[in-house]
């Protein structure tokens, strides 16, 4: 993975205190992460599949100097998908005690987030809706009851 990534931290914060509990129970959240990895990385993959409608609204249409570029191209993807690199460049690390969703694409940060300075929208890639938050905290509890409460159950 890249030294340079552009990453985003979950907000949320029915999220992070079960995070914390859990990681008061466990020395190692390992498991855990790489669950709540696919659901995030797919949460993201949603977004590039509706142009970000998956968790609110659409993502602002191209400028019309960019469908200009796109047809002389033959390139009639959806947006923010034009090679698809970027799609296919977020990655989640997972270690013991943390997980990180990001992409080394120095533009995935410029889309997310917009750049007023070249007229870029943001188009945020990293935002989850309601019920992709739902999902999430679903794992969360999901993993407790399977890993946590049943292991206290038995001793």
């Amino acid at each position: 993975m890249a030294d340079k990534m552009f990453t985003a931290k979950i907000n949320d914060e029915e999220i992070k205190k079960k995070l914390t509990e859990l990681a008061d129970l466990t020395s190692d959240l390992k498991p855990l992460f790489r669950v709540l990895r696919q659901t995030i990385l797919a949460a993201i993959d949603d977004n590039f599949t509706t142009e970000g409608t998956a968790s609110g609204d659409k993502w602002e249409e191209l400028s019309e100097k960019w469908v200009a570029e796109r047809i002389k191209h033959g390139k009639f993807s959806k947006i923010l998908q034009y090679e698809g690199d970027l799609r296919t460049s977020f990655i989640g690390k997972v270690t013991s005690n943390d997980l990180t969703i990001g992409s080394p694409k120095e533009y995935a940060a410029v889309h997310n987030f917009g750049y007023e300075e070249r007229n870029m929208p943001k188009r945020e890639i990293i935002r989850f809706s309601d019920q992709q938050i739902e999902d999430i905290v679903f794992e969360l509890h999901r993993w407790y009851i399977k890993n946590i409460k049943y292991a206290t159950k038995r001793s």
